[in-house]
């Protein structure tokens, strides 16, 4: 089931499955508001977040702060 709020699509994912990566798929860390792109090295500013791209991996601490969404413009069209 997916959410549109503020030009976002909220999707829902279950971290014990795995963490969804690909171009144009962003996690937002609800504790500090950090935003990371699945697709580059970079962790949130209260380190909760951790994306490592480069070896594949993502993570939290706590893992129900975690939003993973896409940006769309208004007429529902991904946003390069």
């Amino acid at each position: 089931m997916k959410k549109k709020s503020n030009n976002r699509e909220y999707i829902n994912f279950d971290p014990h499955k795995g963490w969804p990566v690909g171009e144009g798929l962003y996690y937002e860390c609800l504790l500090c508001g950090k935003e990371l792109s699945t697709t580059e090295d970079s962790f949130c500013m209260c380190y909760n977040l951790l994306v490592d791209a480069s070896a594949g991996r993502i993570g939290a601490k706590h893992e129900d702060k975690v939003r993973l969404f896409r940006f769309v413009d208004d007429d529902k069209n991904l946003r390069a």
